[in-house]
């Protein structure tokens, strides 16, 4: 279960690729407490990095359960791509769901 935990060679690469994308640095520590106690002067940053910070780890799962049943290897660039598209479709649910208008941030990011 290492990859779920961000500890194996795979998710660390596809967490430094949406970092990357994302603009933004994830410690080495629980992804998940970070966020809980990241401060931002933006609730829309911090909502769009909660989504991307769950897609992430749907991603690293889905790519993982694609490479043992399927046998197929999947490049961190192809589940970047992946991820995006994951993360992408759910803020667009969530932005009908709470009619919150994007920024300049997330729409720099989304291009």
């Amino acid at each position: 279960h290492d990859h779920l935990f961000l500890k194996c060679n795979y998710s660390l690469k596809l967490k430094l690729l949406m970092e990357q994308w994302l603009q933004i640095k994830f410690p080495d520590r629980v992804v998940i407490e970070w966020w809980l106690q990241l401060r931002v002067n933006s609730l829309l940053k911090k909502q769009v990095i909660g989504v991307a910070v769950a897609s992430l780890l749907y991603s690293i799962w889905h790519i993982r359960n694609v490479c043992r049943v399927e046998l197929q290897l999947i490049r961190p660039e192809v589940g970047l791509r992946m991820l995006k598209s994951t993360l992408q479709n759910r803020w667009k649910q969530l932005q009908q769901l709470d009619k919150i208008n994007s920024n300049i941030w997330f729409s720099n990011v989304m291009s």
